[in-house]
Order: C-alpha cells, then sequence, then structure tokens
C-alpha cells in the first residue's frame, strides 16, 4: 500500500490525500475539513504530509526531522510540541481511535485509511498557443490571497461585493501576463540591478502586466537564464525579460532578450544617450514582443523621458544601495538627490519617504508622503498611492497614534485591488495584517499572512520574502498575546534571512526574539542572542529595529548585573538619536537607566530619573505618544520609594493628562496600588492585587513581568513571618529559574527557618551570577550565614 502510495504521488505533481472527512493538497499549504478549505502553519502541514503518505507504517522521529527541519538540530520536545499543535487542529483528542498513534521512543504512525485523488488544476489562458498552469505568478496570487481576505475580514468594516468564490474567478479570468526582469550577464552594480528595479515598476504600470526583478543577492541561480527556465517550468512565469547594461564612452548600451520556458523569442541590443530614453526603448521593444507572441495589441506605453537623466541615475543609486548594500543612510542620500535634480519625480518622493520610514524617522516620513499627496494625487498610479498610504499608516502606527494609523491602512487596503506590483500587494499584505493588529482582530492578522505564506512558499521562493511573510504572522501572533507560538516564524524569517546574508532582516528577527526572550524571562538565553546578533547590528542600516534590539538586550543586561554592557547599548541608542534626530532613540536609552535603577531596588532615583524623561521631551510631538507609558512607570517606581502622598498627586496627573489610556495600562497601575496599599497597611488587599497583576500578565504572554511581580510579593511575605510563602516560592522559582532577587529571597527564607549554611550555599551561588546587582548589603548578609553556619 505505501509502496503503491509513493510510487502515484512521484508520478503526479498535483494530488489530493482523502482520509475520513478530510482531504489534505500536496501542493497548497491548506487541508479541507468537511469540504471546508483550512490554512495550516508550515511545520505541521509538512508534518502531516509526510505522515499522510506514509499512513500504516511507523514514521521514526529522525526521518520526520530530516524531512519537516532539513539541516536543522531539533529536539524531541520540538518535535512533540508539533505533534501536539497537528493533533489539536485534527481534533485527535475527541476521537475514540486516534489519527495519530504514538511509538514511544521511535516515532509515529497515521493510522486513518487513506485515498489518493488525482486534481485537476484549472487552467487559465493569457496566450491561445500556449497552455499555462494553475500557478499564478506573485502579483496574481497575491491579489487572489489578498482580495479573498478582503472579502472575508468582515469586522465592521464596511467590505460588500461578490462572494469571495466569485471574485476569485473573476480575478482568474483577468490574471495579468507574468514577467519577471532578470540580468542577463553577471554585472552587478546600480546600473543594472537599479535598471531592472526600474523597469519592472515600469512595466507593471500596464494592467495587463504583473513585472518583478528580485535583487541580486536573492538569486541561487548561477545566471538570469537558468533562473528564468526554473521559473517557468514551474509554472510561475510567462515571459522573463533579460537585460545587461552597459555605459561606453557618454552612451549607455542595453543587450536584451525575452524567452519562456522552451525557447528565446527575441534578443537585441539598444543604445542611447540617456538612461530615461534607454529605458523607454528598452520598455517599448519587451512590450511589443509580448504583444506579439501573445497576440495582444492593446499593451499601454510607458514613458521615462519625463525625469532627467541626472535624477533618474541617482535614483537608481539608491535603490541599489537599499537592495544590494542594505544601506538606507547612504540610499536617503541618493533619493534626496534624484528630488532635488527633478522634483516631479514622484515614484524618488515615495521612496525618500519609505527611506524615512525605515529610518524610524517617522515624522518626515508623514510630512512628505502627505505632500505627494496633496500636490500630485491625481498623477499618482494606484501602486504609489498604495504605498504612500501605507508608509503614512505605519509610521503613524509607530508612534501609536492609532486613530491615524487606522485612517491610512484603511485608505491602502481600499487601492489593493487597483496595485498591478508584486511588491506593492506584500506592502499591502502588511497593511491589511496591520490593520487587523491594531483593530485586535489577531486571528485575522494571522490567518491573513498564513494563507499568503502557503502560496507563497509554493509559488515564489526566494528567502527575503518568505521571512518578511513569516515575520508578519510572528508579528500577528506575539501581539495577540502567544509569544510562544510566534517563535517557530520568527526562527523560519532568521533563517530564510541568513540564507541571503540580510543584515537588516536578520536585526528584525532579533529584534522580535530579544522581545521574545525578555517577555518568557529567558535571560540567559536572551544576553546569548546579543552576542549572536553583534556582527549584524554593526551592518544593518534600519534604525528602528536596531534600537528596539538595543533597548531589549538593554533589559536583559540590566536582569543579570550587567550595567556597563547595558549602558553600552544605551550610548548607542543616543548615537542614534543623534544621527537620526529622532528623539524617541534618547528615551529608550533613558529607559534603559530607569529600569537599570529598578532592579537595584532603588525606586525613589528611578522615579525620578521617569519625570525627569518626562521634563525633558515635553515639547517633542515624536514622543508624546510615549508618555502615558512614562507615566505609569513614574507612579509605580515611586510607589515603591517616595511618600504615599506624591505618588497619589501621581495617580491623579496621570487621570488629568491620560485618563484614555487608564484601561490599557490598567496592570501597570494596579500593581501600583498594591504596593501602596502594603505601604499604607492593608496587606490583604495589596497582596491580592499584586497576584491579579500577576496573573493578567501571564495570560498576557507576559511571564517575566509575572515572575518579577510574584518575587515582589514574596518580599512583602518576608516581613510577615505569620504568613505562608512557601507555595508562591515554589511556583515563581520553577516558572523563572534563576533571578538575583528571587535567590536573594529564597536565602533569606531558608535562613528564617533556622538553615543557615543551605541559605549561606544560595548566597554564594548568587553572588557569582549577580555581577553589579550584588552589592555591601548582600556580601555582609553573606558573611552573616557563613558565621551562624559555622557557629560562630
Amino acid at each position: 500500500m505505501n509502496e503503491v502510495m509513493r510510487e502515484v504521488d512521484a508520478g503526479n505533481e498535483h494530488l489530493e490525500y482523502q482520509f475520513e472527512n478530510y482531504r489534505l493538497s500536496n501542493w497548497e499549504q491548506v487541508y479541507y475539513e468537511d469540504g471546508e478549505r483550512q490554512a495550516v502553519s508550515t511545520k505541521p502541514y509538512h508534518l502531516l504530509l509526510l505522515l499522510v503518505k506514509n499512513a500504516g507504517r511507523v514514521v521514526s522521529k529522525s526521518e520526520i526531522i530530516e524531512t519537516v527541519w532539513p539541516g536543522q538540530v531539533v529536539t524531541d520536545a520540538a518535535l512533540a510540541k508539533q505533534v501536539l499543535r497537528l493533533r489539536k487542529l485534527l481534533q485527535d483528542h475527541q476521537r475514540e481511535q486516534p489519527f495519530i498513534e504514538t511509538h514511544r521512543g521511535i516515532g509515529y504512525r497515521f493510522t486513518p485509511t487513506v485515498s489518493i485523488l488525482k486534481a485537476k488544476p484549472s487552467k487559465i489562458k493569457s496566450n491561445p498557443s500556449r497552455s499555462v498552469r494553475r500557478w499564478y505568478w506573485l502579483a496574481a496570487m497575491f491579489a487572489l490571497g489578498l482580495l479573498f481576505a478582503t472579502l472575508w475580514l468582515k469586522s465592521g468594516l464596511g467590505v460588500s461585493g461578490p462572494s469571495p468564490k466569485q471574485a476569485i474567478a473573476e480575478l482568474a479570468a483577468e490574471r495579468p501576463i507574468k514577467v519577471a526582469v532578470l540580468p542577463l550577464g553577471a554585472e552587478h552594480n546600480w546600473l543594472n540591478e537599479g535598471g531592472r528595479n526600474y523597469l519592472a515598476e515600469t512595466l507593471s504600470q500596464d494592467p495587463k502586466i504583473s513585472s518583478v526583478s528580485p535583487a541580486a543577492k536573492w538569486l541561487t541561480e548561477t545566471s538570469g537564464e537558468s533562473l528564468a527556465v526554473n521559473l517557468s517550468t514551474q509554472g510561475n512565469l510567462d515571459y522573463s525579460f533579460l537585460i545587461s547594461i552597459f555605459e561606453e564612452e557618454g552612451e549607455y548600451r542595453a543587450a536584451l532578450k525575452l524567452r519562456t520556458d522552451t525557447a528565446v523569442l527575441s534578443a537585441t541590443d539598444i543604445q542611447a544617450k540617456s538612461l530615461p530614453n534607454l529605458f523607454d526603448k528598452a520598455g517599448h521593444w519587451v512590450r511589443n514582443n509580448i504583444a506579439v507572441h501573445a497576440k495582444l495589441d492593446d499593451l499601454a506605453p510607458a514613458s521615462a523621458s519625463r525625469i532627467a537623466d541626472a535624477a533618474l541615475q541617482s535614483y537608481l543609486q539608491g535603490q541599489f544601495e537599499v537592495n544590494a548594500n542594505e544601506n538606507r543612510i547612504k540610499a536617503g542620500e541618493y533619493f534626496q538627490a534624484a528630488v532635488a535634480q527633478d522634483p516631479d519625480f514622484l515614484e524618488a518622493w515615495t521612496e525618500l519617504a519609505r527611506n524615512h520610514m525605515a529610518l524610524g524617522e517617522f515624522q518626515e516620513a508623514i510630512s512628505i508622503a502627505q505632500t505627494v499627496l496633496a500636490k500630485s494625487e491625481e498623477q499618482l498610479s494606484a501602486e504609489l498611492l498604495l504605498n504612500l498610504n501605507y508608509i503614512i499608516g505605519i509610521s503613524y502606527g509607530r508612534q501609536h497614534k492609532v486613530d491615524e494609523t487606522l485612517h491610512y491602512l484603511k485608505r491602502a487596503r481600499a487601492l489593493i485591488s487597483e496595485s498591478n506590483d508584486p511588491y506593492s500587494k506584500l506592502a499591502a499584505l502588511e497593511a491589511l495584517s496591520a490593520l487587523a493588529i491594531y483593530e485586535k482582530r489577531y486571528a485575522d492578522a494571522e490567518a491573513l499572512a498564513i494563507e499568503s505564506l502557503g502560496i507563497a512558499e509554493s509559488d515564489f521562493h526566494l528567502p527575503n520574502y518568505l521571512a518578511d511573510l513569516h515575520f508578519t504572522i510572528a508579528r500577528a501572533i506575539d501581539a495577540s498575546g502567544d509569544p510562544e507560538r510566534s517563535l517557530e516564524h520568527i526562527n523560519q524569517a532568521l533563517d530564510f534571512w541568513r540564507q541571503s546574508d540580510n543584515a537588516n532582516g536578520m536585526m528584525k528577527a532579533y529584534y522580535l526574539l530579544s522581545h521574545y526572550y525578555y517577555q518568557m524571562g529567558f535571560i540567559d538565553e536572551g544576553i546569548q542572542l546579543l552576542v549572536k546578533a553583534e556582527p549584524y547590528l554593526n551592518r544593518a542600516s534600519l534604525y528602528y529595529e536596531k534600537a528596539f534590539f538595543l533597548q531589549n538586550g538593554g533589559l536583559l543586561l540590566n536582569l543579570r548585573g550587567q550595567f556597563k554592557h547595558a549602558n553600552r547599548y544605551a550610548d548607542q541608542l543616543k548615537s542614534f538619536a543623534i544621527d537620526s534626530n529622532n528623539p524617541i532613540y534618547l528615551v529608550l536609552s533613558e529607559l534603559i537607566g530607569v529600569h537599570q535603577l529598578y532592579v537595584q531596588n532603588r525606586f525613589s532615583e528611578a522615579s525620578e530619573h521617569a519625570l525627569a524623561i518626562l521634563r525633558k521631551f515635553e515639547s517633542e510631538d515624536s514622543v508624546q505618544a510615549s508618555f502615558p507609558d512614562i507615566m505609569a512607570l513614574a507612579i509605580l517606581t515611586s510607589s515603591r520609594g517616595k511618600p504615599v502622598a506624591e505618588t497619589r498627586a501621581l495617580i491623579d496627573s496621570f487621570d488629568a493628562s491620560y485618563k484614555s489610556h487608564r484601561e490599557r495600562l490598567r496592570n501597570d497601575l494596579s500593581r501600583s496600588e498594591a504596593h501602596l496599599a502594603i505601604r499604607e497597611g492593608r496587606i490583604d488587599q495589596g497582596l491580592r492585587l499584586l497576584q491579579e497583576s500577576e496573573t493578567n500578565n501571564r495570560n498576557k504572554g507576559f511571564r517575566h513581568i509575572g515572575d518579577y511581580i510574584a518575587t515582589e510579593a514574596l518580599e512583602v511575605l518576608l516581613q510577615h513571618p505569620e504568613r505562608e510563602y512557601q507555595q508562591i516560592l515554589a511556583q515563581t522559582e520553577q516558572s523563572a529559574g534563576y533571578g538575583y532577587l528571587l535567590w536573594k529571597l529564597k536565602a533569606q527564607f531558608v535562613a528564617r527557618e533556622g538553615d543557615y549554611f543551605a541559605a549561606a550555599r544560595i548566597l554564594s551561588e548568587n553572588k557569582l551570577k549577580a555581577n553589579q546587582l550584588w552589592g555591601a548589603e548582600d556580601q555582609l548578609l553573606l558573611e552573616e550565614y557563613q558565621a551562624r553556619s559555622a557557629g560562630l
């Protein structure tokens, strides 16, 4: 039976496996339950496909790991976790005879009888002489996924129109011609890489063409020709347009070739005095040849001649710095030069705004994008309109301005169906996902990203592209308060970005990973991550991701008493603030200092530091959105070290200025109220509020904060010998592992029970790990316990 299944599988590209009321596709990352299509994330899908293909046979753990995690070191625990997720998807716990049978120490067996169905993928014809397979090109697939998602997400956003099936059918019937702009030679310079990118943009201005130019460093093939054949034979591509550009004796020359998967259709050389004219000639040539071959006569011309030659050169150099060198600072200089040389160059203005956004200069990004929209909206293509609204929406979002964010992201979403450019559609996907996150529709955000990932994995397998999708999924899952589940996608993104040696991508993943480690209380693992990230930190040019990575790193280092290292991170943030003229990075630097004081129980100083931040930046508009959070931090630190009346005055001030944020910051404020109640002698009420705050933080995925609040409760219990502490101590130690304050408290509780030898041993171990957290008071306490244990 299994040999037959594998033989049939090897001989047919598109199959479906039927078992009970389920069908599993072998070409799409989906399964069907009672005929209903269900998206599934990557690892469970490949695990299920492997088990189903080998139904009735015990598949060993090593075989599963080699197939599902090729080339990776994977623990049994990680495998068991994916099996558990798969069992939940299949509702195995409700079955008398589970689908997945465990053979302890060996592997797993899929128990149902499996039938194989030959699928009949629909065929779409853009060329009467040539049938085109079901697999759409990236832009078409993105439009399909996004249109489906747009119609599906119906949470009060006024979506109306045809059913998803009707919309998909209409889109499939009118899909654009798929063209890849690829290198003809081995030249790797701004003229060729920037030129290919620009040609792809101009080709996509025709609604009948969807064009993309992969960055050279994404390509794994040795030549553009081999990539063209591979993409075409997989059914992903209608035409490959290959080009090499040279500058010789004051003129530009280009070698052009147009091909399909089986033949070269045409080839020629062209030359021109200026780059705009060269690109006009190249665009005209490829459109004419496609029109002849596809029997079309209405491909729209596009002109680059309206752009000044020097401006176009600067623009291409900026694109090269972004795509090839990942140098956003240098790219910004080129885009700035392009708009100075040609103030009507709208694409250059858009890229300049995007560059400011990538560097964390959000106000500048908003100002440029809004100015372009206000002055030139009627002249803008759907792609530029989509991108400008997306840039403004995300920039507002990074400043926590929710109303403005939602307004512009909804405008971006409305433009999705008008966009033909695959990379604009990637931005649109992020806009949709970001919109869902801001509206707290986390399941929608995740489902949309997973659906698109399934399409992309089978259709356009370029590392950076897939990494972006995994990163989007991870952000959606993390925002929903389930950080552990986001880890798989963070690591997937990390693997893809590592393949292409993408420093900016690596920093995005490390930023999210550092947040995960801090959030989950995996402090030592987080500090190891800082070492791994160091080479990419120096190379990456994205200030925003680097800055928040440095802040997370500073907090992790503070928790292990490595203050000198944390202060170096704070100094780097100050340098970022100066380089980018962005005060938010100064605020992040100062917050590392507040946290450093807090973990040393220097609460009054920490409160003064937080209040000083508010005074220092009160005139900076770009920082105002973070003021409620900083004020809540000032109240928390004050509640532990300042007079109660002074803290109450701060709470009144918070309510006067930021009352609308009280619900969002309820846990922090409740924690402050707990400490005030304890200081006022209302011990039971204070401990109850601490327990509620701890539980709420754990439920939201903030395990480290939950552990720290439990430690604060233990500090209170230490002062009250009549109260039971053992259960809280055991639970916190099991959750947190090592923590300087926790181990100090544990030693004190043990000493209170009379075991000074054990107390001295715990403190001695603590001293080895605490670094600069270890102080004179700790040393004297250790000496006291050592003396008592010796009977002195």
